[in-house]
């Protein structure tokens, strides 16, 4: 087995990898004091007719923000840690503000030594951190947090409901990876 280290730094590379090309990364990125690393961008302007009286062009934009953190012993306490970071990304990083502002995914992908046990799992599962602006509040649009676990030893992947899409992205990508 390699060394965990080593594992989270090819997966790392791999997940990367998948994103080059629509999505912007940094690595190292920041946030709330904590330092993820790596970062990955996605924004997507499509323009659209909505129907009113009558035919009018508006453009609509939807963001993917993701955010890739190494953790190698996943425990409740950095799980709920997850939990609380994504709910604050909901306030804070979401685009609510913009007119045109259609969704916003945020996807956390935390890559840890080992399969996490049977109550984190279940924990991770439950999660569920969706919002949406109602038509009294200030703000447009809707946002959902997707969170997967992925083992960097067996490249299994762990997610919330929201998160299968991500999971089915990663398990991907490490099969492409590990296929060169």
């Amino acid at each position: 087995m390699k060394e965990f280290v080593q594992a989270a730094q090819e997966t790392l590379i791999a997940l990367e990898n998948d994103l080059r090309g629509p999505y912007t990364i940094q690595r190292n990125y920041e946030y709330a004091g904590h330092k993820y690393a790596s970062h990955a961008i996605y924004g997507n302007n499509d323009p659209r007719k909505m129907m009113f009286i009558k035919k009018i062009q508006r453009a609509q934009n939807s963001f993917e923000f993701v955010y890739m953190d190494v953790c190698r012993t996943l425990t409740e306490q950095k799980l709920t840690g997850y939990f609380d970071t994504l709910w604050q990304m909901t306030r804070e990083v979401v685009p609510w503000d913009l007119d045109t502002h259609m969704f916003t995914m945020l996807t956390m992908l935390v890559l840890s030594d080992g399969v996490p046990d049977k109550t984190l799992l279940r924990q991770l599962k439950k999660f569920d951190c969706r919002r949406q602006c109602s038509p009294n509040e200030t703000g447009n649009g809707w946002s959902v947090a997707r969170l997967c676990v992925i083992d960097v030893n067996t490249g299994k992947v762990f997610c919330n409901g929201q998160g299968k899409p991500a999971r089915d992205r990663c398990v991907s990508a490490l099969k492409k990876a590990s296929a060169r």
